[in-house]
């Protein structure tokens, strides 16, 4: 008697694993949260979702990130940040690595950030990041696949009003070249030449601003 009765308790207590083991099973595995692709604004976060580059003047890029509200013409409404990086001259490679945003010594630099809130290309940026107010600050530039990865933290820009906000921005996207430096391609993007060279000197307008400011 005594043996059935270890075996009965011995047979519920596999059961009881089994049982247990079944339910762990069927449980559905949670789906991990994405991270966070886009820029930050003190509190405020913009989703980013696409980028353009192009060249503006010998030795720079503007790097155009945007959310899924601005067409592949750059044309609508919607949020954008916008970085002019030092290239090699004549080129339209953005190069991978650490750029500073206030050392001459450093040949990888970001002259300034531009962030366009709900306005698209057409409109004055709302914050400027600019490197006389951020020093020792740092940019980096990735590579995975076919997608530039940006990143960069406590970076300071202000407003029309000189009043300051900390950015950061976390950035994985393709860049589509606009132009290959030595001819333009923007009927490829559905622009026209007008449309084109106005980008260009907007982005050129900017970045002038920047530098005297």
């Amino acid at each position: 008697m005594k043996n059935l009765i270890q075996s009965l308790l011995l047979l519920g207590s596999l059961v009881t694993l089994l049982a247990l083991s079944s339910c762990k099973k069927d449980e559905p595995t949670p789906t991990p949260t994405p991270a966070f692709n886009g820029f930050t604004i003190g509190s405020q976060k913009y989703p980013i979702s696409k980028g353009w580059i192009l060249p503006i003047d010998t030795g720079y890029v503007g790097v155009i990130f945007a959310s899924s509200t601005i067409s592949d013409s750059l044309t609508g409404i919607g949020d954008a940040l916008t970085g002019f990086f030092a290239v090699e001259e004549n080129s339209i490679t953005l190069n991978t690595g650490i750029y500073a945003l206030n050392s001459s010594e450093n040949p990888m630099t970001v002259g300034s950030f531009l962030f366009f809130l709900n306005s698209g290309e057409d409109a004055d940026p709302n914050y400027e990041a600019l490197p006389n107010f951020n020093t020792n600050k740092t940019v980096s530039v990735a590579k995975e696949s076919n997608k530039y990865v940006l990143t960069f933290s406590g970076i300071v820009a202000k407003d029309s009003n000189d009043v300051s906000v900390t950015t950061s921005a976390n950035i994985k996207v393709p860049l589509t070249v606009l132009d290959d430096f030595f001819g333009a391609k923007s009927s490829d993007m559905g622009l026209n030449d007008n449309q084109f060279h106005a980008l260009r000197q907007k982005l050129q307008k900017f970045r002038q601003r920047a530098t005297q400011r």
